[in-house]
């Protein structure tokens, strides 16, 4: 899996209001912090989904 810069991070953070996708927790934008987040895909790419900002989802790492 590729990393995701950081602007698109903070952007998707912010689109999402900084809660996961799946539990409603709140989120920490930034990589290694405790409560930090993982962007991901509602529709897989390997589903054909687009690569599109609006088409990510914030996920804490125990909603994976």
């Amino acid at each position: 899996m590729a990393a995701i810069h950081a602007k698109t991070r903070l952007t998707v953070y912010e689109m999402c209001g900084g809660a996961c996708a799946k539990c409603q927790t709140e989120l920490n934008p930034f990589p290694g912090d405790p409560d930090s987040m993982d962007v991901d895909h509602i529709i897989p790419l390997s589903l054909g989904g687009p690569d599109d900002l609006v088409q990510r989802s914030l996920l804490e790492g125990d909603a994976m």
